[in-house]
């Protein structure tokens, strides 16, 4: 599923996704046992979207691939979802990269939180 936000009458591609609608998406997930997979690639989420969202991913336990690339998530967004990802262990594929990761402890978190999966299919530089 990819998703953008035409709620002004935009067409796909010119309304990003933003933090209010990630706040929307965030509540389906947690009732999801649908979606498989999830690409909000290249949209506005930023950090307020990502705690909106990480905490649906703690606890869906159907979505496997994630894409959050490019979303302005910054140092905050991804702590949040790198502490959402060591609770989930479903997610098999998650693409963050593109977010502007400034801290090294940030990056130590995400890579902790995938410990037990393959390191190449975190995505996060």
């Amino acid at each position: 599923l990819e998703l953008y936000d035409e709620s002004r009458g935009g067409r796909p591609g010119c309304e990003k996704v933003g933090p209010e609608a990630a706040l929307h998406i965030s509540r389906a997930l947690a009732v999801n046992d649908v979606l498989l997979t999830l690409n909000l690639g290249n949209n506005r989420i930023g950090a307020a979207g990502a705690a909106h969202l990480a905490r649906a991913i703690k606890s869906n336990r159907t979505l496997t691939a994630l894409n959050l690339a490019s979303n302005e998530l910054g140092d905050a967004g991804l702590v949040e979802l790198g502490v959402a990802l060591q609770e989930n262990e479903v997610l098999v594929a998650v693409d963050l990269s593109g977010n502007g990761i400034a801290s090294d402890s940030t990056r130590k978190l995400l890579c902790d939180a995938w410990s037990e999966r393959p390191r190449e299919d975190l995505r996060f530089d």
